[in-house]
Formats: structure tokens, C-alpha cells, sequence
């Protein structure tokens, strides 16, 4: 095994010298040195070891067949992604650490203003909270917590509230490593750490540094080295379309192969309300016209499938707890195999004592209080993550031996280093292979594959490649233009949300 390339195209790759091109792709002219296949070929040795041991059990448990053509090949597509990194624009590193540091400043005086003198504090934080009148807000089984995923249930009735999380983000940002540049290889790029089943829906995680927490503003960092292009495939709004699949629930895949299941749900949903132009017109005119309704079905949607209940909606959408439960009972009654699929999954959840995921695997549950919602949610976010992995397989298997790299997996996409005359032929194989990946699991679904192939000098979403320009602007960090914007690219089409 020791004489075998590890990559095609050589047949003694321990002849060659030892090259990294710190400009461009890293890829099959990297050659390892013998302490590092020393140490990777004692890791195989000891992983052949597990594997026998786990074996019998893995075939008993029907997840042989999964295993070895999903999860085996996507860990080896892993690697090669932490391997090759990530590159970055290291001046705007830099540029950005300082204004991270004035957008701290700014966001204390707001606060201070508001009258919280240490936002650094989550004890005062909630005892401002609780001051403001939203101690039953921010209350869990007896327990007050100043917790992102509580204040965010109070943006909308507190204008305080996006300015404690605006500080939490800005300031964590800037003593993270990724800022700092710590983490950067001798390759100039970063090697985040990528942890197969780091979470408990089975789902990839990031970290050292987590560039997939990265905002929208913050992603052009993210560069493209020259004469290179990034691109990003996502699957648009998958989880939806795989909870309506789970569900058998027929007008809700109808809804999801529309192209747009939120304008196609908006419409269902308040077809009472709307003009007799709005009825007939289609969903790309509907969402134009009634992009209101659009975007406020679309919380209401993922709060119910994720089983948010009615007080909580009515917080989310400052309404009454009655018009909460009403429209809440009227959206399960429009579509009842998404109903029974939540009842279903937890009653038969609490008695198996796991929730099924598509392919064969179990997610094992204990009986505490979010056992429910665990129940309810892990056929879709774990289905999702399957779909994913085995899209990401057959993606790495068709770019393998090409300048295409994958470089990072961001939750349902996926971020793509290639040439710039191969943008628009990687984008087609993209759109592809991702749409194969679904039908391979969901026969009924038709997967709608965004592909962002704008502006692809750097990381962005939706093709706003001067986010970080704005920011750092708005910071006060004087006026700048990063270094990613004078990386010479060809403009292309953007996705649509």
C-alpha cells in the first residue's frame, strides 16, 4: 500500500519533491511526505481494526449497503475537502479585525443608551430583558436565558434585542480564530476541522474556524485565487420538500415542485384573501406582488413543521394566542399527511425509542422534555443530511483528477473552487448531480438547485459580493474596497431565492 500514489497520475509519488503552489489549486501535484503516510497508513490500520470489530453488527442492523455507498465515500470526500482548505483574502483579514472592533464599540453605546451598561454580561442581560417586561418570555422550565435561539423570539417586539445580538456576533467574531488568522496553513488557506457526524441529525460539521457560521457579510473573505472562480450549489428549501415526502403529504410535494413552495403555500393558504389577478397569476408574479405574505409563510411553515407551538407563534408574529391556534390548526387541516406524520412520529417515537432516518439509520432518543420535537424532526433534517452526503459523493467522484475542487459544506450546498472558463459547465454538473441525489431517495420529489455564479471572485450570497465592503464602511474602517473586488471575473447569472 506504501508504493501505491495516493492520488492518479503518477506511479512512484515519493520520487517527486514536495510542492505546494501557494497561488493556485491544491490538488494532485501535492505529494506526502513518509512520516505523514506512516501516520495515516497506522490510522488505516487501526480504523480496519474497528471496522471488523463493528461489522457483524453494522450488517445486522441493515446498514451495510448504506454504509459503504454512502458514508465511506463521503468520508473520504470530507478529507479531501479539510485537506485541500479554503483560501482567503489575508489583507482583509486584517482590515476586518479592526472594524469588528469599532462595530463592538458602536453596538455597546446603543446598548448603553437602552440603558444596559454591560452587554458582555448575561446577567444583566437578562435582568434588562426581564425590566423591558419579557421575564415569561425568556423563561424554560423555571430557567431565565439570554440565549441566541431565546432572543431571537423577541426581535420583532424589542428593537434592543437585535442589538445584543449584533454585539454577541461582532464580538465573538473578533476573538475568534478565523480573525485572528491563527489557523491559516503554510498554503495561505484555512483547514477547518470537518467532523462527519458532528451533529446529532447526523449532519457535517465545521470548525477551526467555523467558516458555515460565517453571515452573509462576512463570507467574501472568502477569495478566489487567480485565474479560479467560486461557486455555490444549494438545495432550495429541501427540507420542506423531504418533510412533505416523509408525509406521503401530496399537496405539499405539489407545492415543493413548483419551484416555489412558499408562493406556491402563500397562495393556498390566503387564497381568500387575495384579488382574482392574484389567484391566476403565476408564482414568479405572485412573489413580486405579494411578497408580503410570501415571506411571512415562510416562517410560519418552518415553525410549524419544526413544531413551534402556538405561543410561541403568536410571539413570532406579534399576534394573539387564539389567531395563533387558529391559523396554526388551518395550515395542518390544508395539509393532513404533515398532521399525522407529527402525531405519528411521536407516539411511535416514544415506544420504539428512536426515529428513523431514510437509508437505514437510527437516531436513538431519550425521554426528555424535546424528545417530541427530536421525533418529529430528525426524518427530515437527517433525510436531508443523507440526501446531501450522497450528493456530495457523487460530486467529488465525478471532479476527482480535475482542477475542480470542493472546498466547503455549508448546511444543504456546497462551495466549489474551479477555473473560470469552467464555471458554467461545473454549475451544470452541479445542478445534476444534486438533483440525482434527491431522486435517489425521493422519487416524488423535483429539487429545485440554486446555483450562485455571480460574482465568483469570492464567497457571497445571493451574488452581494459587497457585503463586507459595507460593513467595513458602516464600521467606520475608512473606505476600502477588499481585495476580492479586484480580483478580475466575469459576472454571471445569480440565483434565485
Amino acid at each position: 500500500l506504501s508504493h501505491r500514489p495516493l492520488l492518479s497520475g503518477y506511479d512512484e509519488p515519493e520520487t517527486l519533491s514536495f510542492k505546494i503552489d501557494l497561488n493556485g489549486p491544491i490538488g494532485a501535484d501535492v505529494r506526502h511526505s513518509k512520516t505523514q503516510l506512516e501516520y495515516a497508513l497506522a490510522d488505516a490500520e487501526h480504523t480496519l481494526h474497528l471496522y471488523l470489530a463493528q461489522l457483524a453488527d453494522v450488517t445486522a442492523a441493515g446498514l451495510g449497503s448504506h454504509l459503504h455507498k454512502v458514508e465511506f465515500p463521503f468520508a473520504e470526500a470530507n478529507a479531501r475537502m479539510e485537506f485541500d482548505g479554503v483560501p482567503v483574502d489575508h489583507t482583509t483579514l486584517g482590515i476586518l479585525a479592526q472594524a469588528l472592533d469599532k462595530a463592538v464599540s458602536k453596538e455597546v453605546e446603543i446598548l448603553n443608551d437602552f440603558g444596559l451598561d454591560n452587554p458582555a454580561s448575561a446577567k444583566q442581560v437578562i435582568a434588562f430583558l426581564k425590566a423591558r417586561g419579557w421575564g415569561d418570555k425568556i423563561t424554560s422550565n423555571g430557567t431565565m436565558s439570554s440565549a441566541d435561539k431565546v432572543l431571537e423570539g423577541l426581535v420583532a417586539l424589542d428593537p434592543a434585542v437585535s442589538h445584543i445580538r449584533a454585539f454577541r456576533r461582532y464580538r465573538s467574531l473578533a476573538r475568534g480564530q478565523l480573525i485572528t488568522g491563527e489557523l491559516l496553513g503554510a498554503d495561505g488557506r484555512f483547514h477547518p476541522r470537518h467532523r462527519h457526524l458532528g451533529a446529532e441529525t447526523g449532519r457535517n460539521t465545521i470548525s477551526a474556524p467555523n467558516l458555515v457560521g460565517l453571515s452573509r457579510n462576512f463570507r467574501p473573505i472568502v477569495t478566489a485565487p487567480p485565474g479560479r472562480a467560486i461557486i455555490e450549489a444549494d438545495y432550495a428549501k429541501i427540507e420542506v420538500g423531504i418533510a412533505a415526502a416523509e408525509a406521503c403529504d401530496v399537496e405539499l410535494i405539489a407545492a415543493f415542485n413548483s419551484g416555489d413552495v412558499y408562493a406556491a403555500v402563500a397562495r393556498a393558504f390566503y387564497w381568500n384573501r387575495l384579488t382574482q389577478d392574484e389567484q391566476s397569476m403565476s408564482l414568479e408574479a405572485f412573489k413580486k406582488v405579494r411578497g408580503d405574505l410570501r415571506n411571512k409563510i415562510k416562517v410560519f411553515v418552518l415553525a410549524t413543521l419544526y413544531n413551534m407551538q402556538d405561543q410561541a407563534i403568536a410571539d413570532r408574529f406579534a399576534v394573539s394566542l387564539d389567531t395563533a391556534k387558529e391559523q396554526r390548526a388551518a395550515f395542518l387541516s390544508k395539509y393532513p399527511g404533515i398532521s399525522k406524520m407529527m402525531t405519528d412520529a411521536e407516539h411511535a417515537g416514544r415506544i420504539r425509542g428512536f426515529a428513523p432516518i431514510i437509508g437505514g439509520l437510527k437516531r436513538h432518543i431519550a425521554p426528555d422534555y424535546n424528545a417530541a420535537n427530536k421525533h418529529m424532526n430528525t426524518p427530515v433534517q437527517g433525510g436531508a443530511g443523507v440526501v446531501f452526503r450522497k450528493a456530495v459523493t457523487d460530486l467529488y467522484q465525478c471532479f476527482r483528477g480535475t482542477s475542480t475542487q470542493l472546498i466547503l459544506p455549508v448546511h444543504d450546498a456546497v462551495v466549489v473552487e474551479c477555473d473560470e472558463e469552467n464555471v458554467e459547465t461545473v454549475s451544470t454538473m452541479l445542478r445534476q448531480f444534486m438533483y440525482q441525489a434527491v431522486k435517489a431517495y425521493y422519487p416524488d420529489l423535483d429539487p429545485r438547485i440554486d446555483v450562485n455564479a455571480s460574482a465568483t471572485h469570492c464567497w457571497n450570497k445571493d451574488g452581494d459580493a459587497r457585503a463586507l465592503d459595507r460593513f467595513l464602511q458602516d464600521a467606520g474602517a475608512f473606505p476600502f474596497v477588499s481585495g476580492a473586488q479586484n480580483h478580475s471575473t466575469k459576472s454571471r447569472g445569480i440565483k434565485n431565492d
